[in-house]
């Protein structure tokens, strides 16, 4: 593996060529590129009850892929942080979903009344690169949930450049729905991780 890792590195040129000709396919859990024979993945990791964590593949959308293309080779500044988000509706992400869609789309999580307290959607904050992974395990981002009802219902996750719950500014990178609906009673935290990581074939 680490000999594998070592020619991802030895061949990041290759890589964003492949990626600037769209020489790319977009695949469950984020992209394969055929030539280089290297996938783009992602993954959110939901805490369960009993401490393990459930994790689930995410989709890179199109938005998603149009800003690392313009990040990485043409010149456009490079958002200043990443927030991840929660949605409750009955929905399962598009290549299509934009920043601008997501919080009606997927029904997003806003009320700090019914749904969660903290003011803002949760800093994504990841670690050191290592080994080709980015990930905020040290650091999963936490939820804390309120409602005056039995539950609040949670469908999925996204990862999204614009802090304010309910913006419809900036870039969704990825979003994925979790495996099942999962439901959080008054004072429920939701604990979530997010990785990115280059693996080759």
């Amino acid at each position: 593996m680490q000999q594998a890792i070592r020619s991802v590195r030895r061949h990041a040129a290759e890589f964003l060529r492949r990626f600037r000709q769209h020489d790319y396919e977009v695949m469950d859990g984020g992209l394969y590129f055929p030539r280089s024979r290297l996938a783009a993945c992602g993954a959110y990791a939901l805490r369960q009850a009993d401490g393990s964590w459930q994790e689930v593949p995410n989709l890179v959308t199109l938005q998603g892929r149009e800003y690392l293309l313009k990040t990485a080779l043409g010149g456009q500044a490079a958002q200043a942080g990443w927030y991840l988000a929660l949605f409750g509706s009955d929905y399962t992400p598009t290549d299509a979903l934009t920043a601008a869609a997501f919080p009606v789309a997927a029904g997003e999580i806003v009320s700090a009344t019914d749904g969660y307290s903290d003011a803002t959607r949760r800093p994504w904050q990841p670690g050191p690169v290592s080994n080709a992974e980015m990930s905020n395990e040290a650091s999963p981002a936490t939820f804390n949930i309120v409602t005056p009802r039995d539950a609040v219902d949670v469908y999925g996750a996204a990862l999204l450049s614009a802090q304010a719950r309910g913006s419809t500014d900036g870039v969704l990178l990825s979003a994925a729905r979790f495996r099942v609906r999962k439901q959080f009673e008054n004072g429920e935290p939701v604990v979530l991780r997010y990785r990115t990581y280059l693996l080759p074939e």
